[in-house]
């Protein structure tokens, strides 16, 4: 096992491009019919759910479709 980097500092490269606001994230990417993904889920533990009305949801501009599970 080589330990030549054991308590050696590392060289960070990312660091210019994070501090001045150039660095590019995930979220920062925007693709042409891209469309965003929401998640909800139920405040109670284990608890039997015997219907999801989504009805509203759907009813909202730009809602493509909701899916339950």
């Amino acid at each position: 096992m080589n330990r030549a980097y054991v308590g050696q500092s590392v060289a960070r490269n990312e660091d210019r491009r994070l501090l001045t606001g150039q660095a590019l994230f995930v979220d920062d990417v925007q693709l042409e019919g891209m469309l965003h993904v929401a998640f909800l889920r139920s405040d109670h533990a284990h608890a039997l759910i015997q219907s999801v009305d989504v009805s509203v949801a759907l009813a909202r501009p730009g809602v493509v479709a909701v899916y339950t599970a």
